[in-house]
């Protein structure tokens, strides 16, 4: 199901979907309310719904629907004014941002209609879900940093992560999140307004902060030296992805080892199981988001399966175990 504002807008997404034999849009709305009442009509597979729809606004829809019907619900959003809500959108239930392709782009095209059909088959989060045992793993000694990748889901993910780490807390975090080109520095902004935490794109050369949470751009892969400079490369992709969480958790490998922290959060397919290999063959210890909480279970499922992850975490418990695992000033000799 369709819902944007306008019936050209509501085409040229039917248009970008229509070439995958395997998607039908079988309804269309233009406010929020309509599409509260179409959903529960006609039951579709997902949502695609308008960052700008209306009456009532895109947070109070994605939360409508899933409250009353709940449904995958993928935001459209191009406009920068518009991005804020976008991401807000997430923490209200939707699976996802993405970007309209551009009309007649057919590769474009063919990449959104993949990621929708992959997204309808989403197995939506209870987010009162039975909390799990505690991990009956345990790690020595302290980290001095945490590297972090997440994709679909993994936005919301981390602003509840950094929300609940305890106040003290300042373990500098590197983060690899997959994002629609051009959505990067409006994601960085919003998680630093929603959680109140130091979120920064990284710049090439820029010393690790303490407190600080270091975000790769766009298009572009993020790293960091033994000396903790951050380091910025536009290197081609590795297993398709740029930023490349391999790329991210190989590198504090070589620069930490034992001394830092790989996490991995909900996403769709299986980027950074490489790099985590390299992190524990260091000495690295290995957080993953568990499956009952995770909107895609890809990431931390390929994870698990490659036998590198140390504890699988419900979402409403890494932020301890981070903060259990991690230096704060006061810890520090």
């Amino acid at each position: 199901m369709v819902a944007r504002p306008t019936p050209v807008a509501r085409a040229r997404l039917a248009e970008a979907l229509a070439g995958d034999p395997h998607l039908a849009v079988v309804g269309t709305a233009a406010t929020g309310h309509e599409a509260v009442r179409i959903t529960a009509r006609l039951r579709p597979s997902i949502v695609l719904l308008d960052a700008g729809i209306g009456d009532p606004g895109v947070v109070e829809t994605t939360r409508a629907i899933m409250i009353d019907h709940p449904t995958p619900v993928v935001v459209v959003a191009d406009a920068a004014d518009r991005l804020e809500a976008a991401f807000a959108a997430l923490t209200a239930g939707a699976v996802s941002v993405q970007r309209e392709p551009p009309g007649g782009a057919s590769g474009a095209e063919a990449r959104f209609a993949a990621v929708v059909r992959a997204l309808a088959d989403v197995a939506l989060v209870r987010r009162r879900a039975r909390p799990s045992a505690p991990p009956s793993a345990t790690r020595r000694g302290r980290a001095r940093v945490a590297a972090v990748a997440g994709s679909t889901g993994g936005p919301a993910a981390l602003q509840r992560l950094l929300i609940g780490l305890p106040q003290g807390f300042d373990l500098p975090m590197l983060v690899v999140q997959h994002l629609p080109p051009g959505h990067t520095a409006q994601f960085v902004e919003w998680l630093g307004r929603s959680t109140r935490r130091c979120v920064r794109l990284a710049e090439d050369g820029q010393p690790l902060t303490l407190g600080h949470v270091h975000v790769a751009p766009d298009e572009a892969h993020l790293a960091v030296t033994p000396e903790g400079l951050l380091r910025i490369e536009r290197s081609e992709p590795v297993d398709g992805f740029r930023p490349s969480a391999t790329v991210l958790f190989a590198s504090v490998a070589r620069a930490y080892g034992r001394d830092a922290v790989g996490l991995v959060l909900s996403g769709m397919g299986s980027d950074g199981v490489a790099g985590l290999a390299e992190l524990r063959d260091a000495g690295g210890w290995i957080l993953v988001q568990d499956q009952a909480t995770s909107v895609v279970f890809g990431m931390p499922g390929a994870a698990v399966a490659a036998g590198v992850a140390h504890e699988t975490v419900p979402l409403d418990r890494l932020a301890e175990r981070l903060a259990a695992v991690g230096a704060s000033t006061a810890s520090r000799s």
